[in-house]
């Protein structure tokens, strides 16, 4: 895999599947939600038996990122429960 071009891992799985984002209770989505989600593609193994040299890792930065150094004052918007200690306890 780690070797094949997008056009041609593509031309394999086909085309991503999307999938809107639709709240619950119906009312629209908050700033910042994706209107959309691509839906994991099935490699054809279990994804424990995917090594590390086959996957590509990326790392995306969705805005809550902690730089301590570059920021005085945080605003978290996870709520207690999911907020990282070191937030919660400063």
């Amino acid at each position: 895999m780690k070797n094949m071009t997008l056009e041609q891992l593509r031309g394999r799985t086909g085309e991503p599947a999307m999938e809107a984002v639709v709240r619950e209770d119906g009312a629209p989505l908050d700033p910042g939600v994706p209107p959309e989600l691509v839906i994991p593609i099935w490699l054809g193994i279990d994804s424990d038996k995917v090594t590390l040299g086959d996957a590509s890792i990326m790392i995306a930065d969705f805005g809550e990122a902690l730089d301590p150094p570059r920021v005085e004052t945080v605003h978290c918007s996870y709520t207690t429960i999911t907020r990282a200690a070191r937030i919660t306890f400063r």
